[in-house]
């Protein structure tokens, strides 16, 4: 219809929309009288065409000027060299596009994604880009997601390009999704910074056809693993994985399905097959001659990470001491992720209860922290935060009392007083005045952490009603 409009040299716009039929209104202006949009539907001297296609109608309007009348079109809207006006609250829910000699006079108060026509992917693939750097990702996925829909109408399926818009809207997903701690972010990142590497030569070898549908499962999986819709995901990662296999064998590419799939069983709880998987992942990496040995550290901490989640703490400390002795013997490797290590076996030997080797390791990950980021960095409020529940649970109160004001008095002055880090230093603060059966103070503490948490966690949440049970029992 667009093209047709334009060839005939006709003014006016093209509406693809769920709605159009319940936006309209009987005609009661005179003909000397601007006609709104919403009346211009269901007239024969304005609508000059529709179609019906499920549950979109395609329309087109020949008008010079479209005034839009405090509506919303759940749907886009195509310009044809005419005059866009608005009253009232006006939004269109997916696209405006229009041809270089319309003019868009309303200025739309929610975001509407508008566009040229003809419509160039590229160009809307490199706005979801610079916006994704922007971290404005909710406005990259619609980018994204548009180029992927223009692709899939004038490209095959299994076309290197509709894969492209695949994998740049599962990563704008990803990114979107990504709540994860800093340490899981480092390794991560560190993985898939060494894995592309051979991914880069394995694309040359494999081909850009199997490349497109295996990434096409690939982050799909990953775009839904965000969402929490772990059985989707790994559908998907699965499907992915026995591509691989059956095109590859034992390769990089395959381990790399089989780490994200332990990865979703981790998140569900299902420890067992995330333990497989990640073993599958390491083998397939012990026995790859040129391995890089950082990944090899990753994966034993990845594992060690999923036996304590397990509650398996002896073999967790296993796999983190041999992802520690790695790091140790990298003379390349940054200390950081040393710090983390350490950081890692402390907690866990304060889960089994021993603290002085919980104390030795979180004071060697402080002492790098203090180091590498300097003494008011967020990492060291953590390590001494981490420090003041093993002095509690070791019952050195003054101890615990003389690091956890620490910890609190940095989280206070990086993050401000009404962070839920802050609630979390001054719950154990409380604690540690209730053993010392200084109850005023623990009163104070126990109220302040209740603040934060009603107003940053909610009222029904469990550590605000942990916290408020607390304070009730005084």
């Amino acid at each position: 219809m667009v093209n047709e409009m334009i060839d005939n040299n006709q003014q006016g716009i093209v509406v693809v929309a769920t709605n159009i039929d319940q936006l309209a209104k009987p005609n009661d202006k005179l003909f000397w009288q601007d006609i709104p949009f919403t009346m211009m539907i269901n007239s024969n001297e304005y609508m000059k065409k529709k179609i019906t296609i499920g549950e979109y109608s395609i329309c087109s309007f020949h008008s010079k000027k479209i005034k839009l009348d405090d509506i919303t079109i759940d749907g886009c809207v195509y310009a044809v060299d005419c005059v866009i006006d608005g009253i009232g609250n006006c939004h269109i829910t997916q696209q405006l596009i229009h041809t270089g000699k319309s003019v868009i006079r309303y200025r739309f108060n929610s975001q509407v994604i508008t566009c040229n026509w003809p419509i160039d992917p590229c160009k809307l693939i490199e706005s979801g880009i610079n916006l994704s750097s922007k971290s404005k990702f909710d406005e990259a996925i619609e980018f994204f997601r548009f180029a992927l829909c223009v692709r899939l109408q004038i490209l095959p399926d299994s076309d290197i390009d509709v894969a492209e818009s695949y994998d740049l809207l599962g990563k704008a997903y990803h990114q979107k999704g990504g709540y994860e701690t800093e340490a899981n972010i480092i390794f991560k990142l560190n993985y898939f910074k060494s894995f592309e590497e051979d991914l880069e030569i394995h694309f040359n070898k494999i081909g850009s056809d199997y490349h497109s549908v295996v990434n096409s499962h690939n982050n799909v999986g990953l775009v839904r693993d965000t969402k929490g819709i772990y059985d989707k995901a790994i559908e998907c990662l699965e499907k992915s994985l026995e591509i691989r296999l059956n095109k590859l064998g034992l390769d990089p590419l395959v381990a790399d399905s089989y780490c994200h799939l332990a990865g979703i069983y981790d998140s569900k709880g299902e420890y067992d097959k995330a333990i497989k998987y990640f073993e599958n992942t390491l083998n397939i990496w012990l026995n790859k001659r040129e391995c890089e040995q950082y990944l090899i550290a990753i994966l034993y901490n990845n594992l060690g990470s999923t036996y304590d989640n397990k509650g398996k703490y002896n073999k967790a400390i296993e796999y983190y001491e041999k992802s520690l002795q790695i790091l140790l013997n990298k003379p390349d490797c940054e200390r950081r992720h040393v710090a983390i290590s350490y950081n890692n076996l402390g907690l866990l030997y304060n889960k089994n209860g021993e603290y002085n080797k919980a104390i030795e390791y979180c004071e060697r990950s402080l002492n790098i922290c203090c180091q590498e980021f300097g003494h008011n960095h967020f990492s060291v409020a953590n390590s001494k935060n981490n420090l003041t529940f093993i002095y509690y649970g070791k019952q050195e109160y003054e101890k615990a009392m003389q690091v956890g004001k620490q910890a609190l008095e940095l989280r206070l002055k990086r993050l401000g007083s009404n962070h839920p880090d802050v609630g979390v230093s001054c719950d154990i603060l409380g604690d540690i005045c209730y053993k010392q059966k200084n109850k005023i103070e623990a009163k104070n503490y126990y109220e302040n952490a209740l603040s934060i948490f009603t107003q940053q966690l909610g009222e029904s949440h469990q550590t605000t009603s942990r916290v408020r049970s607390k304070l009730n029992n005084l």
